[in-house]
């Protein structure tokens, strides 16, 4: 893999998908940052089993390829760079050279092929809804997720799509938050499912300073993924939102 990347398109993406890895993991692989580039793109992906966090950036990709790198360690060396300009290269031992300027670093990754699998998602159970209201609905129930670890069930936001009206729960034993708004649901998108606490803070954060596109696109099936175009945010049952380049993918609540 060999490309070259400007600076703040680098720090973009793994601002983007870094907050996402544990510091506390077992697994060297949960510590790194995936990079798959081709055509003019870079994909960054950064999980920790349950939110997975995918950003998209442009780049001159001359030779395409993937490997996965540690994330705070490139992210620590990318920020530090005089240079505007960033020259990565991996061989086939997973070893990538960053070159900016007089700067030079040789960062040890691991294959691509160790990285958890990402779910596909299929279009055909989607839901688009304006932004604004998703806004306001987050804000009116967010604040009542349990924070006790100990009642799952309760971490996390009930989404009901159907009879045209999406509903929104959220409660911790002692208080509870409903809000009803009408949208057009599909058919082929009716269903409810539980979106965890953790994939509440980026999914709202990117919602709430994300002003170039006015909606936001919800895709679920085995899993659900949530949109603000171009970032994803993914969860197994799974929902994504893209939001800007980016997209996050939470592990869905059982319950």
């Amino acid at each position: 893999m060999n490309l070259s990347i400007a600076k703040d398109q680098l720090l973009a993406g793994l601002q983007a998908v870094q907050n996402v890895v544990s510091t506390r993991t077992t697994l060297p692989i949960l510590s790194n940052v995936l990079l798959r580039a081709e055509g003019n793109r870079v994909e960054l992906t950064a999980t920790d089993l349950d939110v997975t966090v995918t950003c998209a950036v442009e780049a001159t990709v001359r030779t395409p390829g993937a490997t996965t790198i540690p994330v705070k360690k490139l992210f620590g060396i990318a920020r530090e760079l005089a240079s505007t300009e960033v020259d990565i290269e991996v061989d086939d031992k997973n070893t990538a050279a960053v070159r900016s300027g007089s700067s030079f670093f040789k960062i040890r990754g691991l294959g691509a092929e160790e990285f958890p699998p990402l779910p596909a998602f299929k279009e055909d159970r989607k839901v688009t809804l304006p932004q604004e209201k998703v806004k306001g609905i987050l804000r009116k129930t967010s604040f009542a997720i349990s924070t006790d670890e100990s009642r799952y069930v309760l971490n996390g936001i009930f989404f009901s799509l159907k009879e045209h009206k999406l509903t929104m729960v959220a409660t911790d034993g002692r208080r509870l938050a409903l809000v009803e708004e009408e949208v057009d649901v599909p058919a082929t998108s009716l269903g409810e499912f539980i979106v965890p606490v953790r994939f509440r803070w980026p999914l709202f954060g990117r919602i709430m300073s994300a002003m170039i596109e006015p909606v936001v696109t919800v895709i679920f099936a085995l899993f659900v993924m949530a949109s603000v175009w171009p970032t994803k945010y993914m969860m197994p049952e799974k929902v994504i939102v893209p939001l800007d380049n980016v997209s996050v993918e939470p592990l869905l609540v059982d319950g």
